[in-house]
């Protein structure tokens, strides 16, 4: 509340007693205020949302800042205020809360940092699709921005199977241990202090057993007019498909 303070000189023998003017001392509570933000880092085009939050009986407004720019006032409502931004553009920023107070609370501000990342994306590729049992295959993770540093994580499914560091925006991971299988390949940016973090969507990885295929004839040599049957096996004995018969490496259909 507000008091009524007064000074009171009692006098000596040579002076006289005094009294001061009325002094009124307002008096008031601390609000109380703590501040959330969400997210933290954010990154660009993301909606920021700052909250300042009080004393339930507390009214009045509360300044929202990025730097010397004014982002809004919003009036305190059952003791909260927030207000939500998606213009932060990429970098450091210095964000404050200013609560006007009220009769009864004091007002207060604070300052904190945020750091608004750019956006990233991950694209990943094989340089071998399908593959076979035993061949190396590469597998070359994109980041965009180029610029990005940091490090890529390739998965196969949800293992983990290798890490690299970028250069220049491209990451690659080498192996020959891929299981005969489809495997979901995918690659996951870590993000540095400019850029956020990314992942990439699914490339399906087919890898094949390896096969061989011999040939023989029913006849060799023959007569020019005499029936030959030619023989190709394949191996493994459970593959299936087609087998295309070529003479002089001419496609030739033989019956």
């Amino acid at each position: 509340g507000t008091h009524s303070m007064t000074a009171v000189y009692s006098s000596d023998p040579a002076d006289a007693g005094s009294t001061s003017a009325v002094l009124h001392q307002v008096m008031k509570l601390s609000a109380g205020m703590t501040v959330g933000l969400t997210p933290r880092p954010a990154v660009v085009g993301q909606t920021v949302k700052i909250t300042a939050n009080m004393n339930s009986a507390a009214t009045g407004t509360v300044q929202f800042t990025d730097g010397s720019t004014v982002l809004g006032t919003i009036a305190v409502a059952a003791g909260s205020a927030s207000l939500s931004t998606s213009t932060l553009a990429q970098g450091s920023h210095t964000l404050g809360v200013s609560y006007s107070g009220d009769a009864t609370y004091m007002s207060v501000a604070t300052t904190f940092p945020e750091t608004v990342l750019a956006a990233s994306t991950v694209v990943v590729a094989s340089n071998a699709n399908p593959s076979v049992v035993g061949q190396g295959v590469t597998f070359t993770a994109s980041v965009t921005p180029s610029s990005a540093t940091g490090t890529v994580q390739f998965y196969d499914g949800a293992t983990a199977i290798g890490t690299a560091s970028l250069l220049s925006g491209v990451a690659s991971f080498s192996t020959a241990s891929l299981a005969k299988r489809a495997h979901s390949i995918s690659a996951s940016y870590s993000g540095d202090s400019a850029d956020a973090a990314a992942s990439s969507a699914s490339l399906n990885q087919v890898v094949k057993a390896a096969a061989s295929v011999s040939l023989a004839s029913s006849l060799n040599p023959s007569t020019v007019g005499q029936a030959v049957s030619f023989s190709a096996s394949v191996t493994p004995s459970t593959a299936t498909g087609a087998i295309q018969f070529l003479e002089d490496r001419k496609s030739t259909r033989l019956n």
